[in-house]
């Protein structure tokens, strides 16, 4: 697409917004947070807005990734009304989200964000520790273009605190793999960078070296701001070494673009080198002339800042009023939430004893197996809100059994044919009882699955490998150990030897290994004993 066909920011930005009434699901998602991601174009208050509908979409369809993004966006637009405080909760909130999903380069995109939020605080040893931990991660994925990046941002940290050869060093290293990547406009960044460290150590052909470069690449691209800043810094240049005639046409230049860019900000210090260039050459009229124009353009920024720290206060406002709502809701669908846990426990205890009072000979079975599974869960380092839905799983993961006649469950001889096809069904009918039932974690479908083996040699589907969830495989281990330790009434309790002896045995065949390692564990090193 050709600089002409390319859509304006306006069009893209409306294009956004209509799509958005008639999207739904990811699409609506993807939609909401690129709208948030709109620092350029769009005020802050809107962007919080939609990051806001994004972070709650995103929890509504249990897209963890999402989410955090909104988050991260909405941590900018924070950081946009000088809401330094919420900023970084909300970046934080993005970090734990990544860790939970173990997304390497989201937690390396927000310990940048949080990087970046210390640093426009002035807070830089902070924003150097987020920086050089989002480094380590981004140098293991391998991503050159990413890795640069960091290096830039470590090379400012150490540029702000007069660390100036360990930031040419990191400016040195991005560059490299700019050059590698074929990356212009980072080059001409980079270059940038590496002129102002050389204009703190007063290098002054360093700094011109470096600022032409970056003009070369700047007038390339046709990049009308970054062409406008850099001849800025070139007259600048030229004005500190006392060149007033090489400073003029980079000046004019500048001061052109930013008329047409209608940047004030840069137009007024324009006036500033344009009046240093007079008084160099003993025009004294004509540099007063520029001073009053100078002072003209800060009574009118001055006016605009103004009115944008009152909006700016307006947002804070309306968020503050929009933050109490939300927590007032929040703290009624916690109760609402916790009076829902109270209940399902209640369900979940109930549906257990059900099975139990039919089943006398295995009573506490369920319960035991459940302490034993969520303790594999937790040595394997599982996150607690899985190794919450092995241990709910566990407590109920016989309940399919309450459709096997008693006295097969209670038959002290061994089966027949027919009575063990009926009793391989419990896991199904569990699955079946359960599936109705909106867990947090995928219970039913661990029941299910319970009686699945590496090998596919388990049932009902014979599953074999990855197939099979990790948290059926880690409940199939603890039923086994559980069940071999305990009286059946067909045969006496086999002992805690026996039961270690088989699951070691058939590791990586039946067993999953890492499972079967960290089972072993807990009885031989962890002390783990079953209640009697």
């Amino acid at each position: 697409m050709t600089q002409e066909q390319r859509p304006t920011t306006t069009t893209r930005i409306d294009l956004l917004k209509g799509q958005l009434a008639t999207a739904i699901g990811e699409e609506k998602i993807g939609i909401l947070t690129e709208l948030a991601g709109s620092y350029q174009e769009l005020p802050p208050g809107e962007r919080i807005a939609f990051a806001t509908q994004a972070i709650t979409l995103s929890e509504e369809l249990h897209d963890q990734k999402s989410k955090a993004t909104a988050y991260n966006h909405l941590g900018v637009a924070y950081n946009n009304v000088g809401n330094s405080d919420r900023s970084l909760e909300c970046f934080f909130k993005a970090l734990q989200i990544t860790e939970e999903i173990d997304d390497p380069d989201g937690i390396a995109y927000s310990y940048i964000c949080i990087g970046q939020a210390y640093f426009y605080l002035d807070t830089f040893d902070k924003a150097l520790q987020y920086f050089q931990q989002a480094l380590k991660i981004r140098e293991k994925l391998g991503d050159k273009q990413d890795v640069s990046q960091v290096l830039i941002l470590i090379g400012n940290v150490k540029a702000k605190t007069a660390q100036y050869d360990e930031a040419i060093e990191c400016y040195f290293k991005a560059l490299a793999m700019k050059e590698e990547t074929g990356d212009e406009g980072g080059i001409s960044q980079i270059y940038n960078n590496l002129a102002n460290v050389y204009l703190a150590i007063e290098e002054m052909d360093a700094v011109l070296k470096y600022r032409l470069a970056s003009l070369r690449i700047a007038r390339k691209l046709g990049d009308s701001w970054e062409i406008a800043l850099t001849t800025f810094n070139m007259a600048e240049y030229y004005l500190k070494v006392q060149q007033p005639e090489k400073a003029l046409p980079y000046i004019l230049e500048s001061q052109k673009l930013a008329e047409k860019l209608d940047n004030k900000g840069l137009m007024r210090d324009n006036l500033d080198n344009m009046a240093l260039y007079h008084e160099l050459r003993g025009e004294y009229h004509d540099a007063l002339k520029c001073l009053r124009e100078h002072s003209k353009l800060t009574e009118a920024l001055f006016a605009e800042e103004l009115a944008e720290k009152i909006s700016e206060m307006q947002v804070k406002y309306e968020t503050a009023q929009l933050e109490d709502k939300v927590a007032e809701k929040t703290a009624e669908l916690q109760r609402n939430m916790e009076k829902l846990r109270r209940i399902l426990a209640g369900t979940i205890r109930a549906l257990a004893a059900t099975v139990e009072t039919r089943d006398p000979y295995t009573a506490g079975h369920q319960q035991r197996v459940s302490k034993l599974a969520c303790a594999i869960a937790k040595g394997m380092g599982l996150p607690e809100k899985r190794a919450e839905g092995v241990r709910l799983a566990g407590i109920i993961h016989d309940i399919g059994k309450i459709s096997v006649p008693a006295e097969i469950l209670n038959t002290p001889r061994p089966l027949t044919e027919t009575e063990y096809s009926l009793v391989k069904k419990h896991s199904q009918i569990g699955h079946d009882i359960l599936a109705g039932i909106d867990f947090s974690a995928p219970v039913a479908d661990i029941v299910l699955q319970h009686h699945e083996r590496m090998d596919g040699s388990g049932y009902p589907t014979g599953l074999k490998g990855d197939e099979i969830l990790l948290e059926a495989r880690i409940l199939a281990v603890a039923d086994v150990v559980e069940a071999m330790v305990s009286h059946r009434p067909y045969r006496p309790a086999l002992g805690i030897d026996r039961a270690l002896e088989e699951i070691s045995k058939n590791k990586g065949t039946k067993y999953d290994p890492e499972v079967v390692d960290a089972c072993l564990t807990l009885f031989t090193e962890g002390g783990f004993e079953f209640e009697k």
